[in-house]
């Protein structure tokens, strides 16, 4: 989960990792401190004390939310479009920066994927509130207007997972191209590294070649 633990409040937003982080550079710096003092009776006892007192305030810390980007079909929770969702066959979900251009380029990709085949998924896309400006220009490029939605880039001021950075922050990166059907994910794609948009790849998976 990439939330803010609350740690530092609002002042200093930290996420559990960087919690977990900071803790660590805390105990080392106590431990070269302990090291170096010449009083060291009851020293150990303090350290121990004072390394559970840390860890229980950053375990208590930590939101617990009701939804999890780890779940197989958890990126379909956050599509406000109902005829979308309901859709029992395939379908492609996205999640864009309209101001990205291996966003771009993707999306341009379904768009001529989509014009060899009139029974091509449905596109709905998720598009974060940074460039919104940006989102006519991005489908005067692709070609054509899919459906889509605007999310804030990131919320870290409720405990729940509402925003594009929260979904996919930091497992995966733009562009991200999801294939479902139905609600079970047959693939997902993100970034530009090994799992990027393959619009052959997809193609044998819609062909049944896979």
């Amino acid at each position: 989960d990439s939330e803010n633990c609350g740690c530092f409040g609002d002042l200093i937003p930290m996420t559990p990792l960087q919690a977990l982080i900071k803790n660590i550079i805390t105990l080392v710096i106590l431990a070269v401190i302990y090291k170096k003092s010449k009083d060291v009776r009851g020293s150990f006892s303090k350290l121990v004390i004072l390394f559970l007192a840390i860890s229980t305030v950053m375990f208590a810390a930590l939101p617990i939310s009701s939804q999890s980007k780890s779940e197989g079909g958890g990126f379909i929770n956050f599509v406000e479009n109902e005829e979308f969702v309901n859709i029992e066959g395939k379908k492609i979900l996205c999640f864009f920066d309209a101001g990205c251009e291996h966003c771009q380029h993707a999306a341009r990709s379904l768009d001529s994927l989509s014009n060899l085949s009139e029974e091509f998924p449905q596109v709905h896309i998720i598009f974060s509130d940074t460039e919104k400006e940006n989102i006519p220009n991005f489908f005067e490029y692709v070609g054509k207007e899919y459906h889509y939605q605007v999310m804030p880039f990131a919320n870290y001021d409720t405990d729940e997972i509402d925003s594009y950075m929260e979904i996919t922050f930091p497992d995966y990166d733009n562009p991200v191209v999801i294939l479902y059907d139905g609600n079970r994910q047959i693939r997902l794609y993100e970034g530009t590294g090994e799992r990027e948009f393959k619009s052959e790849d997809l193609i044998r998976i819609l062909d049944n070649k896979e």
